[in-house]
C-alpha cells in the first residue's frame, strides 16, 4: 500500500491492524498506532514501513512491530513504546522524539529493553546527536545490568548450553558469573554512570578525601601533625589522594602507611577514570 502527498489535521488511528509494507511519501502528521505490525516475520527484510521526502510529525506507536526505512525524511515528535523496533535512516533526522520501554512484565523484557535502547542509540549516533545517543547508551547499560539477575530468561542459549556441558558445577558457575557481572556493572554505574556521568566520580573523590582525613585525624596511631587536627588531616588526605606526595607530613604507624598507600592508589584510579569520562564526548557509540 502506498500513500502520496497526503494531508490531515486530525489524528488517524491504526489500532489492532496490519500495515505491512506501507509506503508514504510527502508530509503526514498525527498518526496514532496501537498493536499493529508493519512487517512480516518471514519476510522482514523487504517488508517494512517506508517514509520518504517529507516531515512526519506526531506519530505515536504503542506495542507495535515496527521496522522503519526513512529516506530524506524528518521524524518530528515521535513516541514509541515497546521493544520491537528496527530502523534505518538515509539522509534523515529525528527531532524531539521519545523511545522507551515502560511496561516491564516478564524477566525477558529487561533484555528486550536493552536491545531497543541499543538500536535507538546507534540511530542517534548515526545522525550525530551525541546527547540522545548518550542517554540511550546509559539506558542500554542499565537494562543490561538488570538482565544479569534474570539470566535464565535473557541468556537462554548460554544457559542451556552450559547446563549440558557443566552439569553438576553448572548450578554454581553460571549464577556466580552473572552476579559478578551485575556487581561490576553496578559499580561502574555508581562511579561514573557508565562514562556518561563523570561528575559522580568527582563527588565520590571528595567524599573519599573527607573519609580518609577523618581516619587520620581520629586514629590513635596517627602522627602528631594529623592526630586530632582536622585541617592537617584534610591537607594530608588531599596530598595523598592526588599523589602529590610533598612529604612534609607522613605517617609512622604501619597500618596507616598501608591506608595512605591505598588512598593514593584509589586517587590515581579515580582521577584517571574522571579524565576519561570528561573526554568521553568524542566517543563513537
Amino acid at each position: 500500500m502506498s500513500i502520496y502527498h497526503a494531508h490531515n489535521n486530525k489524528y488517524i488511528r491504526i489500532w489492532f491492524s496490519s500495515a505491512i509494507n506501507l509506503t508514504i511519501e510527502g508530509d503526514l502528521a498525527f498518526i496514532d498506532v496501537y498493536k499493529t505490525s508493519f512487517y512480516e516475520a518471514l519476510n522482514s527484510k523487504s517488508s517494512n514501513l517506508k517514509l520518504s521526502n517529507g516531515t512526519f510529525q506526531n506519530w505515536s506507536f504503542s506495542d507495535c512491530h515496527l521496522q522503519l526505512n526513512a529516506t530524506n525524511a524528518t521524524l518530528f515528535r515521535w513516541y514509541f513504546e515497546g521493544y520491537n523496533f528496527i530502523g534505518t535512516l538515509v539522509h534523515s533526522d529525528i527531532r524531539e522524539s521519545n523511545f522507551q520501554f515502560n511496561n516491564i512484565r516478564y524477566p525477558i523484557d529487561y533484555g528486550r529493553a536493552k536491545v531497543l535502547h541499543s538500536h535507538v542509540k546507534r540511530l542517534y549516533s548515526q545522525i550525530g546527536k551525541k546527547k540522545e545517543a548518550s542517554l540511550h547508551f546509559y539506558l542500554e547499560k542499565t537494562f543490561e545490568r538488570k538482565s544479569f539477575l534474570r539470566f535464565k530468561a535473557n541468556f537462554r542459549e548460554e544457559y542451556y548450553t552450559s547446563k549440558k556441558i557443566w552439569k553438576i558445577p553448572f548450578s554454581i558457575y553460571l549464577p556466580c558469573k552473572y552476579y559478578l557481572k551485575y556487581i561490576y556493572s553496578l559499580l561502574l554505574n555508581i562511579l561514573w554512570g557508565y562514562g556518561e556521568k563523570p561528575q559522580r566520580l568527582f563527588f565520590i573523590s571528595v567524599l573519599s578525601i573527607i573519609f580518609f582525613s577523618l581516619v587520620f585525624c581520629l586514629s590513635p596511631g596517627a602522627t602528631v601533625e594529623t592526630k586530632g587536627d582536622l585541617l592537617n588531616s584534610l591537607y594530608y588526605s588531599m596530598v595523598t589522594f592526588t599523589t602529590l606526595g610533598y612529604g612534609d607530613i607522613k605517617q609512622t604507624d604501619y597500618l596507616l602507611k598501608l591506608v595512605s598507600g591505598f588512598e593514593a592508589l584509589l586517587g590515581m584510579s579515580f582521577w584517571g577514570i574522571l579524565i576519561a569520562g570528561f573526554t568521553n564526548n568524542s566517543k563513537d557509540y
